[in-house]
């Protein structure tokens, strides 16, 4: 919330009811999370919008991350979780990073039987999902 207030975005959360439980680390899974949320702020010009949207349904957890960034171009999209890769534009050459955090990211949500994936288009932000299978009774 402190990184979105400094660069005057927009950060709002949406939580759809829902009794679920998702079975893992808790601190892995949060530390998952606030890499996503932190990279979409970082990514997003001051004056943006970041929403973060939660939901159960087929029996997953669904968190989505929306951004009003830049967008990332498609030949790109494939290799994000890639340890180390980078976007290369003039706007990201100006963002710090390691190339390391969705790496991280997919390794966490892949350990815990979930899935990732990306959307994206230049020029209308992209958004980032992370699906979390729901403990039943019968787990």
């Amino acid at each position: 919330v402190q990184a979105a207030d400094a660069k005057s975005v927009t950060l709002l959360v949406e939580r759809a009811p829902g009794d679920g439980v998702v079975l893992g680390d808790e601190e892995w899974l949060g530390s998952a999370a606030d890499n996503l949320i932190e990279n979409a702020i970082k990514y997003t010009p001051a004056g943006g919008q970041v929403r973060v949207i939660v939901r159960e349904g087929s029996g997953e957890s669904v968190a989505e991350v929306t951004d009003t960034g830049p967008g990332i171009p498609l030949p790109d999209q494939a290799r994000l979780f890639e340890p180390f890769f980078r976007v290369e534009t003039e706007y990201t050459r100006r963002i710090p990073g390691t190339g390391l955090g969705l790496a991280i990211v997919r390794a966490v949500i892949e350990r815990h039987g979930g899935r990732l994936w990306v959307s994206s288009e230049v020029g209308h932000g992209s958004t980032f999902g992370v699906a979390l299978p729901l403990v039943t009774a019968a787990n």
